[in-house]
């Protein structure tokens, strides 16, 4: 991840922006040139801690196993590289509501990387045409 070159006007996906790890890696992606997307469900959280780092991304609300939407923020930020950090890491709520945990770590992994292989394969083919 050092080389800058690569990261320089890289369109980037980061689910779970609001995440405690997601916002570091997001304040990284950004020092290094990258173009930044991030998904998140809540409007707040750990992008607050860093300051300004909210205002150099673009922060979409919305849900991971949302497909459609999630295939339009591939496809129309024409994302390059997708970080899937989003999930429900409390383990007292996923035992308390086990179906939405499944739903968030299960089905929205399956979703996040179903879609990226999907509009990556897109976009290969086009390319060839």
């Amino acid at each position: 991840m050092t080389d800058s070159r690569f990261w320089q006007g890289r369109r980037v996906l980061v689910t779970g922006a609001n995440g405690f790890i997601p916002a570091w890696l997001i304040e990284t992606l950004l020092d290094l040139g990258a173009e930044v997307t991030g998904l998140d469900r809540s409007p707040v959280g750990a992008l607050d801690v860093h300051p300004g780092l909210r205002d150099r991304i673009e922060l979409v609300l919305g849900d991971l196993n949302d497909q459609p939407a999630i295939e339009a923020i591939l496809t129309q930020r024409r994302i390059q590289t997708l970080y899937h950090l989003a999930a429900q890491s409390s383990i007292s709520i996923s035992r308390g509501s086990p179906v939405p945990a499944f739903e968030s770590n299960i089905r929205g992994t399956w979703t996040a990387s179903s879609l990226s292989w999907a509009t990556s394969t897109t976009s290969r083919r086009s390319r060839r045409s």
